[in-house]
C-alpha cells in the first residue's frame, strides 16, 4: 500500500510542479497534501478492489499524511514519512 502513497505524492508534486511552470498557478502545499491523498486513497481503493470502505474512509486512515514532510536540502526534495503511517501501511 505505502508504494500508492509514494506513486500518489510523487504524482501530485509532479502536476503541481507543472501548473507553476507552465500555467502560472502559486504552489500551495495545503491542496497538493490533500490532493495526494484523495489520490492515494482512490488508487489504494482501486489496486486492492477494497468494497467495504468509501474513499473517505481510506482518506481518514492516511491521515499520518498530514506528518509528511516535504523538506528541500541543496535543491534536492525528500520525502519523509511518520512511522505511524509506515505502520498503517505495513499492515495491508
Amino acid at each position: 500500500m505505502w508504494e500508492c502513497y509514494f506513486y500518489a505524492t510523487l504524482w501530485s508534486i509532479w502536476i503541481a510542479r507543472n501548473d507553476v511552470i507552465f500555467n502560472n498557478k502559486a504552489a500551495n502545499r495545503n491542496q497538493v497534501v490533500e490532493l495526494t491523498k484523495t489520490r492515494a486513497a482512490l488508487w489504494i481503493k482501486a489496486r486492492f478492489d477494497i468494497k467495504v470502505y468509501t474513499v473517505e474512509n481510506i482518506k481518514r486512515n492516511l491521515d499520518g499524511a498530514r506528518r509528511l514532510i516535504i523538506q528541500e536540502y541543496l535543491g534536492v526534495f525528500f520525502l519523509l514519512f511518520t512511522l505511524s503511517l509506515f505502520i498503517f501501511v505495513g499492515l495491508g
